[in-house]
């Protein structure tokens, strides 16, 4: 593993292709819990950015294990980051038109057209 990063670090694109292929079954893992389109290349861009800026003295000496790892746990945060980011933009302003809007009662219905009508009722929805 040390010597595909070093490989890959100095230009190798064979070391290169066969680490994006190592871990491609988390990417595609990662890919679906996202599930969004290019989820799967976005990972792999974070996977050769992760290759193309890991640190190899960091690590002992024979220890795939740790690089491994490593890479494992970079690949989950990114997963999370890219979550965060796609669920942001997934959230929209809901916009209603106070002439639409009625509120029922028990006795019957309230139309709501003043918007201290509307602020009072906004303000008294939970966060949830």
């Amino acid at each position: 593993m040390r010597n595909l990063l070093y490989n890959a670090q100095n230009g190798d694109s064979d070391a290169t292709i066969i680490l994006v292929e190592k871990f491609k079954p988390l990417i595609k893992k990662y890919a679906t819990q996202l599930n969004y389109y290019c989820a799967e290349t976005d990972l792999v861009i974070a996977l050769l950015e992760l290759i193309s800026s890991i640190d190899i003295n960091k690590f002992k000496d024979g220890c795939d294990g740790e690089i491994v790892n490593y890479i494992y746990i970079t690949l989950r945060n990114k997963k999370i980051d890219l979550y965060r980011k796609s669920k942001l933009h997934a959230i929209e302003e809901i916009h209603i038109e106070p002439e639409t809007f009625t509120h029922m009662q028990t006795n019957g219905s309230l139309n709501i057209t003043s918007p201290m009508d509307w602020t009072s009722i906004l303000n008294g929805l939970s966060e949830k």
